[in-house]
Order: structure tokens, then sequence, then C-alpha cells
């Protein structure tokens, strides 16, 4: 399998190298020159949130809960679709290039230059977590694994974002079909037992929807719009695709399919899926990197040097055990908690207080330990959106014009 993907590989790099000469901008780079049209968008975005979880994870969850195992997947896609109805254009409106750059006027920056490391070791991690599941599923040795993931690198910085969202376009046709051929050719559907529905299901949902309505790669897809209404179309199609594709997983993976057992169209289907998340991350990680973290000046090797840094860092995590890796994945959980309402609130009403920040971080941090993390994401939640409601009613008491 390591020269069948090499060779995949090389061919996305060959194609990037037309996108050279418009990813020389800074704005080129990281969001297409804002100049993504709705066909495009709404594919990248599809590819990049489906991702190799939308296939390895949604197979264990329908073996444990039958067809309620794509649940996570459809509330992604729901909040996706919720994202181009109310908040892509507010997004694309703001013209920045990263989700820490729409904080930077609202609160100190060293708090949010923390919050922008807590975004890239997320994004290392799950860049780790994306490796360790693409050797899996090829059996690659760990140098082999250092090739692949070098080749990745290569053709997602080529070109920049303008690379990422035009191979995603080639990698979700790949996937898409490799999926719906093992539907139609599998045989009889017959859908796993039911297992016991309770919170860690639910938790699984609530991080799903709120992940693809508030999330530094969703929104590095929406800056790089061309206009407002396309950014809010886009979210909406790729909502509505992510949806559909978990009802072509349940239906095919409802046919017996083994993911440990994949022939070369699944194969492809599976890595596609993989390393059309992995190049997006690679791209947002670097611009929050580059501008939000290291504040450095936009050059024209600058985001490839970065990049390199990101590659190494989420190998070594890669290779060093899966232990370390766990520890860094949850920062997800922690950063959206962090992020979700003080993102909400700005984006709603154009400026947010730190209440909306601390007290959901702080209610999360005292019910994890006693009662675990998805009691804690929800309570920390529930604090939140009551907090929020609390700041814009006293705002509307003061401000009558609000």
């Amino acid at each position: 399998m390591f020269w069948i993907l090499a060779t995949y590989l090389a061919v996305l790099a060959l194609y990037s190298i037309v996108f050279v000469s418009r990813s020389r901008t800074e704005a080129g780079f990281f969001v297409s020159g804002r100049q993504l049209g709705t066909f495009t968008l709404s594919l990248t975005i599809a590819a990049t949130t489906i991702g190799g979880s939308a296939v390895v994870v949604t197979w264990t969850l329908i073996h444990r809960y039958g067809a309620w195992g794509i649940a996570p997947d459809v509330a992604g896609g729901a909040g996706l679709c919720l994202l181009g109805i109310w908040l892509a254009a507010r997004v694309r409106r703001t013209e920045k290039l990263t989700l820490p750059e729409l904080l930077k006027s609202h609160f100190p920056p060293g708090l949010v230059k923390l919050l922008a490391i807590a975004i890239v070791l997320a994004q290392i991690a799950w860049l780790a977590l994306s490796f360790r599941s693409l050797q899996i599923i090829s059996g690659l040795t760990s140098w082999e694994l250092v090739v692949i993931c070098s080749l990745t690198w290569g053709y997602a910085f080529i070109g920049g974002q303008w690379s990422v969202s035009r191979t995603d376009v080639l990698q979700f046709a790949i996937l898409a079909g490799g999926f719906l051929f093992a539907a139609i050719t599998g045989g009889k559907f017959h859908l796993p037992h039911t297992g016991h529905i309770g919170l860690p299901l639910a938790y699984l949902v609530a991080l799903m929807f709120f992940s693809h309505l508030i999330g530094p790669d969703v929104f590095a897809k929406i800056f790089s719009a061309a206009s407002k209404s396309t950014a809010s179309r886009s979210a909406v199609a790729a909502g509505i695709l992510k949806i559909l594709f978990s009802l072509l997983l349940l239906a095919a993976f409802s046919t017996g399919l083994d993911i440990g057992k994949l022939n070369l169209i699944l194969f492809l289907a599976v890595a596609s899926a993989i390393l059309s998340s992995v190049d997006s991350i690679f791209i947002s990680a670097t611009a929050i990197l580059e501008r939000d973290i290291l504040e450095l000046n936009h050059k024209r090797f600058t985001p490839h040097l970065v990049g390199i840094a990101l590659l190494v860092l989420s190998l070594g995590f890669t290779l060093s055990g899966v232990g370390v890796v766990k520890i860094l994945a949850s920062g997800y959980t922690v950063f959206l908690v962090a992020l979700f309402f003080p993102t909400l609130s700005v984006l709603l009403k154009g400026r947010s207080g730190l209440t909306s920040l601390w007290l959901p971080v702080i209610t999360f941090t005292a019910v994890w330990a006693p009662f675990g993390l998805a009691a804690a994401f929800f309570a920390a939640f529930a604090v939140g959106g009551l907090t929020l409601a609390f700041e814009n009613h006293n705002r509307q008491k003061t401000d009558p014009a609000q």
C-alpha cells in the first residue's frame, strides 16, 4: 500500500503546482485569496469535516449503537447547516484570516495568544491521530509513514489553501465513490444490534455539532469564500453532503464491510478521507502559529518553515506513543469550551466579556474530575449559554438601541 499511497500523493503534488503563483500573498496562501466559489467551497468543507473520523470512528459507533452510530456525524452536518444559515456571512464579513484574530480586539493579547496555543496543540494532536490512523490502515513502517506524511505536507504547502481546496474536490469524489461502490456491491443490508444509548453518545453528538458551528478549520474555509452569500450557501451544502455521506457509511457498513480488510478502492477512499482533513489542519494551524502566536512577517517561505515544524511535532507525537496523543486530544474539548461563547458573542454582538470565557472553563475544570469529560462538557456549555444570555440582557437594558 505504501507505493500506491506515495504515487497518489505525488499526483496531488504535481496538480498543486498549478496554484503556486496564486498563493504568493498571505491571503492567497491561507484563504485562497478569498476567491473560492460555491462548488469548490462546499466540497472542501465537506471533505475536511468528514475526515478519517467519519469512517473509522463511525464504523466503531455503528457496531456499538446500530443506526444511532451515525448520530454524531449527522449532528456535525446539522452544525454546518446552522453555520451557513446563521453565522457564515458574519464570519466572512470580518475579513480575518484566523479564528483567534476575531478575538484580538476584544480580549487581552496574552489571553488570545494562550487560546491560540491551545488550538494549535489540539490540531497537532489531531494530525498525530490522523497519521496513526493512516499507518494502521496502510500497514506502514515508521520510515514509510515519515515519507507519506512529508508528501502530504508537500502537496498542501505547494499551493497553500488553493492546493488544499482543489485537491479536496478530487478526494471527496474518491471518498464518496468508493463507499457508494461498497454499498451497491456489498450484498444484503443488516444493521448491527442497537446497544445502550447514554451520555457518551450524547456527548459525541453535542461535541460534533458545536465544533462544526465554530471551529478553526471550518472558519479557515469560510474566510476563503468569494462572498458572504457564497459562504452561507457553501456551509449549508457541505452540511447536507456530510449528512448524506453519513447515511452512505451506514449503508456500506451494514453490508458487513470490515474497515480492517479494505480493497484498493476502499483503501483510497479511507486514505482520501484522512488526507482531506490533514491538509486543511496543516494550513489553518500554520496560519495561527505564524500570525497569532509567533507573529512573524509573512514572506515567501515563512509558512513552509512553520509547516515543517508542525510536521515534525505531529510525527514526533505519532511515533512516541498513543498516551501522549490522547492527553493532547482532550485539548480539543477544552479549547472548544473556552472559545465557543466568546466567539459567538463577538460574531453576534461585535463584543464580548471575559465572563463568557472564564466561567465555562472554570465550570468544566470543576466538574471534569468528579463526574467525567461528558458531564463537564454539558455543564460548561449550560453555564456558557446562561452567561451569554445574561450579558446580552444587561446590554439591552443599558443600551436600548441594541
